[in-house]
C-alpha cells in the first residue's frame, strides 16, 4: 500500500470545523396562539396560558405585542418565529378579522417550515362548520363579503385558510370538563415539540478542531477507565464504579477548561 495514499485518508482535525453539521437557532415562541379575544380571552384561553406557563412553554399571542409596534407586522413576525400553533376556534372565532388574519399568516408559515405543526382546537364548535363556514361561521362571512371597508381579496384567503385547517385532525371540546380538557391540549403540544437542538454560534471559529481535541481525549480516558473496571471490576461495587467514572469525567473536564489544574 502507497503510504502517502494512507496519509491522504487520514482526516486532519481542523476539517471538523466545516463539515460539523450546523445546529439551528432556537425559535423566539414555543407556542403562538391564535383565539377570538372577546369571545374567549378572560376565560377558556386564561386557563390554557396557565397551563402552558405552569410547564415552560414560551407563547405568544396578539396580546403580547411590544406597544407601538405595527400590528399587522408584529403579528406576522410573532407567528413566523413559533414552533407551534394553538387554534382555539370558538363561536365568535370568524367575527374577528384579526384572528383570521392570524390562521393566513400560520398556515403559510406552516406550509412554508415543514417542522411547523398546527394543532387546532374546536372549543364548542364543529370541525365541520369551521372547514365549510357554516353554524356560527355563516353570518359573520356574510358580513366580510358585504363589508366594504374590508379588501375582497382578504376573504378567498380566510375561506380557504378555514377549509385547510378544518381537515386537521385536532382537538373537540363541545361540553365536558375544560381542566381536563386544557391538560390535553398541553400534553398534547408536549408530544408536537421537537428535542431542543444545542445553539452554539452563528460563526463558530476554530471551534471544531477544539472540539475533536476534547472528543478524543475523552475517548482515551474512557478506554483506561474501561481498562481499569476489567481489572477491579470483582472488587468494587456498580455504585464504586459510578463514582469512579463520575471523577474520571471531572478530571478530564478540568485538565481541558482548567490547564493550571494538576491531577
Amino acid at each position: 500500500m502507497n503510504p502517502s495514499s494512507s496519509s491522504k485518508r487520514k482526516r486532519d482535525p481542523s476539517s471538523f470545523d466545516d463539515e460539523r453539521p450546523k445546529s439551528s437557532k432556537r425559535l423566539k415562541n414555543d407556542v403562538f396562539i391564535s383565539y377570538s379575544f372577546e369571545d374567549i380571552g378572560k376565560t377558556f384561553i386564561s386557563h390554557l396560558r396557565a397551563a402552558l406557563d405552569h410547564k415552560s412553554f414560551a407563547i405568544s399571542d396578539h396580546t403580547l405585542l411590544p406597544p407601538g409596534q405595527d400590528t399587522r407586522l408584529g403579528q406576522s413576525k410573532n407567528i413566523e418565529e413559533s414552533e407551534m400553533y394553538v387554534v382555539v376556534f370558538s363561536p365568535d372565532y370568524a367575527s374577528s378579522v384579526r384572528s383570521l388574519d392570524e390562521l393566513v399568516d400560520i398556515m403559510d408559515s406552516s406550509h412554508k417550515f415543514n417542522e411547523r405543526k398546527v394543532l387546532p382546537i374546536f372549543y364548542k364548535v364543529e370541525p365541520s362548520d369551521v372547514k365549510s363556514q357554516q353554524g356560527p361561521f355563516m353570518k359573520p362571512f356574510e358580513a366580510h363579503q358585504t363589508n366594504a371597508n374590508l379588501d375582497p381579496q382578504r376573504v378567498p384567503k380566510w375561506k380557504q385558510a378555514l377549509k385547510d385547517v378544518g381537515k386537521m385532525s385536532g382537538l373537540t371540546l363541545q361540553n365536558g370538563d375544560e381542566a381536563k380538557f386544557v391538560f390535553k391540549i398541553v400534553k398534547e403540544l408536549e408530544k408536537m415539540q421537537r428535542p431542543q437542538e444545542l445553539y452554539v454560534t452563528d460563526h463558530p471559529v476554530g471551534v471544531g478542531s477544539r472540539a475533536e481535541e476534547l472528543i478524543s481525549t475523552l475517548r482515551f480516558w474512557l478506554l483506561r477507565f474501561l481498562d481499569l473496571v476489567g481489572s477491579v471490576r470483582r472488587l468494587l461495587s456498580k455504585r464504586c464504579l459510578i463514582e469512579l467514572l463520575q471523577v474520571s469525567i471531572l478530571a478530564v473536564f478540568l485538565r481541558m477548561c482548567i490547564p493550571s489544574v494538576r491531577f
